[in-house]
């Protein structure tokens, strides 16, 4: 399931952007227009294998102040909630964040950040992904 905030984003890998519409067709995918807390509050407990959390530029440089809620206790409590046991969450980040993996290991287990490599026109820089398992 992928959770997307804007119509013309779907509609745009639809018409061949991106990854193209092969990934929506799969039958395994389902789209869901909406904003990512809306979308896993709405899910079952211990119902996904993992959530992927992939919001703004991580928690700590935020271009949206709404989107702090994803990022605080309760936002990743109930990305928590839906995992199944040894279900994986994932949260991209611009940059590690001490606070943020703080808070995941409040709720998960082997707590890590991993730094991913990318080039940023020309620099070499680092993306961050921030992961836990659920207990």
């Amino acid at each position: 399931m992928v959770a997307e905030l804007h119509a013309d984003v779907v509609a745009a890998v639809r018409a061949g952007a991106g990854a193209g519409p092969s990934v929506l067709d799969d039958p395994r995918c389902t789209v869901e227009v909406g904003d990512v807390r809306d979308v896993v509050a709405a899910q079952p407990d211990a119902s996904l294998d993992a959530v992927l959390l992939d919001v703004d530029n991580g928690p700590d440089f935020l271009v949206h102040e709404t989107n702090a809620a994803v990022y605080a206790a309760d936002g990743l409590a109930d990305a928590t909630r839906v995992l199944r046991p040894s279900g994986a969450l994932a949260v991209w980040s611009m940059a590690d964040s001490a606070p943020l993996r703080a808070r995941l290991s409040a709720l998960l287990d082997d707590v890590r950040a991993v730094a991913v490599p990318v080039d940023l026109q020309g620099r070499s820089e680092h993306y961050w992904v921030l992961t836990g398992r659920a207990r």
